[in-house]
């Protein structure tokens, strides 16, 4: 079966920034909503996005503190 949403989905999704939402990606991806969330849980992408942010915060507190 083909997969109808790409595997940049995440990076497109981590990119909308504060303001991002499992629809807007639906929307990008010309699927629904329903797919997108299942996919969402089935890679974890809210435990990444917290990693992804969390490491970020640390080198910004890093650069701040050079």
């Amino acid at each position: 079966m083909a997969r109808k949403i790409p595997a940049d989905a995440f990076t497109y999704y981590l990119g909308l920034g504060p303001g991002r939402s499992y629809e807007a990606v639906a929307k990008h991806c010309g699927v629904t909503k329903r797919a997108v969330t299942g996919l969402a849980a089935k890679e974890d992408w809210q435990a990444r996005l917290v990693k992804i942010e969390r490491e970020a915060r640390q080198r910004s507190d890093e650069k701040a503190v050079e």
